[in-house]
């Protein structure tokens, strides 16, 4: 499949994979899998049961699947098909992904319409790819109306379908789906296919970065640099775009200086980006408006890169109940502690 048709086999990115899945059973109740977590915690938790055999989250999963659980058919059939190479089976997670699909899963009929499209596990068919992603989109999964547009660019029946292309982007990026978005604003700025018009490419533009697409971000700091307004808003999309690792945006945020001339922000100190975005949306700089929540949410990003200046705040947040952080002691001194093994100053002076 095309690269960026393959972006919904890249929507969940799961950081350990058996966590994800056994933090999503605990949420909805699953007292196996909250058993699983409190191991996890305290390290007894084993990664597979046996060398050879599958790992115990997956043969958990199973016995929910087997019980027509379609969330636990979804996460099966995703494990066989993108899990660890030693259990990959894509006819088995065909299989899964049918039987979550026939219940109305959207993102399990998303991944039967890429399996189709593949022909991976299944005899390809393009017709029946489409009828599972035109299920998906009906659903409101972002990335199979996504997919549809890539179809209908790419392998029409005829000539490319461009006004189909067009409708499935917009509703893609409509729903969330940040290359959508970007491709809109690729086809606006130079009139491929549509009418050129600048103010519909600048406003997907903005759309693709403010869901996430790190060269979008850029661009919108591009396009600020060239006529810089919003009170200084594309210093913070270069600063969104660098923290997602965008190359040159990191290569430019090297490069900004503070009032007195000294370098803003160092890129060898874990976390410094996360921190310096919690700053910026604390006290409302660049042009954003102050929005705790949001700062909150980047003090805890760089808190968990171990940032010093992050953990600190953090425990202020706690001690005091600021931004909105409802006071919590014992968590506030976790804070300052691990701040001060990190040397921070401030922290160890606060612990005496």
């Amino acid at each position: 499949m095309d690269k960026q048709l393959r972006q919904s086999k890249m929507c969940i990115k799961l950081m350990d994979r058996q966590l994800e899945i056994l933090k999503l059973r605990a949420k909805e109740g699953d007292a196996w899998a909250q058993e699983q977590l409190t191991k996890s915690d305290s390290g007894e938790l084993p990664v597979q049961s046996q060398k050879h055999r599958e790992p115990i989250y997956m043969q958990h999963l199973k016995k929910q699947a087997e019980q027509d659980d379609a969330k636990a058919q979804f996460l099966l059939g995703w494990e066989y098909a993108n899990g660890e190479k030693r259990f990959r089976n894509y006819k088995t997670a065909a299989k899964w992904f049918r039987k979550a699909a026939e219940q109305g899963n959207a993102p399990a009929q998303r991944e039967l319409g890429c399996m189709y499209y593949d022909g991976e596990g299944v005899a390809q068919d393009f017709e029946q790819a489409v009828a599972w992603w035109e299920k998906a989109a009906e659903a409101g999964d972002c990335h199979a109306m996504g997919n549809l547009g890539y179809y209908y660019l790419d392998n029409a029946p005829e000539a490319p379908d461009y006004a189909s292309v067009v409708k499935w982007w917009k509703q893609a990026a409509e729903h969330g789906d940040s290359t959508a978005a970007y491709n809109l604003h690729i086809y606006y700025h130079n009139g491929e296919d549509v009418k050129k018009d600048e103010n519909e490419a600048s406003r997907w533009l903005l759309r693709s970065a403010e869901l996430g697409h790190a060269q979008a971000q850029y661009m919108v700091y591009l396009n600020w640099r060239v006529n810089p307004n919003n009170n200084d808003l594309g210093l913070y999309w270069l600063l969104r775009s660098a923290e997602q690792g965008f190359h040159a945006a990191k290569e430019e945020s090297k490069e900004l200086k503070d009032e007195e001339g000294n370098q803003l922000i160092n890129l060898e100190t874990p976390g410094a980006i996360q921190f310096l975005l919690g700053v910026l949306h604390e006290n409302g700089y660049c042009g954003l408006a102050p929005n705790a929540v949001e700062a909150v949410k980047w003090y805890h990003k760089a808190a968990q890169a171990d940032h010093p200046g992050a953990l600190f705040q953090l425990g202020e947040c706690y001690e005091q109940g600021l931004l909105g952080v409802a006071v919590d002691p014992e968590r506030a001194n976790s804070y300052y502690r691990r701040a001060a093994e990190l040397g921070d100053e401030e922290a160890q002076a606060k612990l005496g």
